[in-house]
């Protein structure tokens, strides 16, 4: 599964699809999402591949994302923000989402893994993955649910008030959180506020 966006530059035109592109050439989603398809309606381009929302991603393909002209093609394949500040309303992914810059995404909807190695602001999170917040990153997910685990790793801090999980929740950084089915590791050094949590009860800092 390819990431969303993805386009490709040649010298004369910025070359990428849209959801009405994807339809109209009858490219099945599964195989819409990457450059491959791009070529199919293009073909014999030659060019530079780019992929991913990012300060260098081409103006005319940011705006066709923002706009949600890629909402189909995103649903479909790998949601990726590599850097700058983003805000998409309401989001659905079959695919992964790695974000690396800041990413506000208030309905965010995904069944695959959500990995944060910036800071993603998703306060209705949904997830049948796992979730897993890297060095220096900040996540925000005030009722984040998931069928998966959760890792926060050192000098992350996630802030989880109303986490439901039904996988295991490993923190090695700071981890604000109130409820979980799963099983609770916190690692040396790590802070844990679990005022509320139901099972198990809350693990002692560094334990």
């Amino acid at each position: 599964m390819c990431q969303v966006p993805s386009w490709i530059v040649t010298k004369d035109a910025v070359l990428f699809l849209t959801d009405k592109d994807a339809e109209a050439h009858g490219i099945d989603w599964k195989d819409a999402t990457g450059h491959a398809a791009i070529r199919k309606v293009w073909k014999g381009c030659g060019g530079t591949e780019g992929e991913g929302l990012g300060k260098d991603t081409p103006q005319v393909v940011v705006d066709a994302f923002l706009s949600g002209r890629m909402n189909r093609l995103i649903a479909a394949g790998d949601l990726l923000i590599r850097n700058g500040e983003w805000t998409m309303p309401a989001l659905t992914t079959a695919g992964n989402v790695s974000v690396y810059g800041k990413f506000d995404a208030p309905a965010l909807t995904t069944a695959g893994d959500v990995s944060v190695y910036g800071k993603f602001d998703a306060p209705a999170l949904t997830t049948a993955g796992n979730v897993s917040v890297y060095v220096y990153g900040k996540f925000d997910a005030p009722a984040l649910t998931t069928a998966g685990n959760v890792s926060v790793y050192v000098y992350g801090k996630f802030d989880v008030p109303a986490l439901t999980t039904a996988g295991n929740v490993s923190v090695y950084g700071k981890f604000d959180a109130l409820t979980t089915a799963g099983d609770v590791s916190v690692y040396v050094s790590g802070k844990f506020d679990a005022p509320k949590l139901g099972y198990p009860a809350p693990p002692k800092e560094g334990k």
